[in-house]
Formats: structure tokens, C-alpha cells, sequence
């Protein structure tokens, strides 16, 4: 759900992006600074959906966000109301 919330809002990109296994895996090490670099800057404005994205793209599935996680997300219901 993380990437294709990340790919709508980011017009197809993605979180992490090589055509290169190995450079995609130093992407993902460098978590989160380097998803911090490929935010939108007015995302990256709200703290609240910088935190949304680092939880959903955490590559430790230990860490990533449940679903119900994701939908107390305030800022999506924000989103969600202005629809």
C-alpha cells in the first residue's frame, strides 16, 4: 500500500528506484533519508505525512504499519474528508 500511495501522489515514482538490485537494496539501508529525499517538498511540510510514508515503506516488516496503523493516520483522514 506504502508504494502505491508514494506512486499516486509522486506522478508513477517510486520509493526506491534502480534498475540495479544492489543500488535499491543501499536505497532501502538508508532508510528513511533516503525517502526523505524523494518526498515532495510540500509532503515533507506535514509531519504527519512524512510519518505516514515511513511507516508504510519501513523494510523491516516487523516495523511497518497494520493497517488500522494507516487509517488513524491523521492526515489521510484529512485527505479522505476533502474528497
Amino acid at each position: 500500500m506504502g508504494v502505491t500511495l508514494f506512486s499516486m501522489l509522486h506522478n508513477r515514482k517510486y520509493p526506491f528506484d534502480s534498475d540495479d538490485s544492489k543500488t535499491m537494496l543501499k536505497q532501502m539501508y538508508k532508510y528513511p533519508a533516503h525517502l526523505k529525499s524523494r518526498l515532495k517538498k510540500n509532503l515533507m511540510k506535514n509531519k504527519e505525512a512524512v510519518h505516514l510514508f515511513e511507516i508504510m515503506l519501513n523494510p523491516n516488516e516487523k516495523e511497518r504499519a497494520t493497517a488500522n496503523d494507516i487509517l488513524q493516520c491523521g492526515w489521510l483522514k484529512c485527505q479522505a474528508a476533502k474528497t
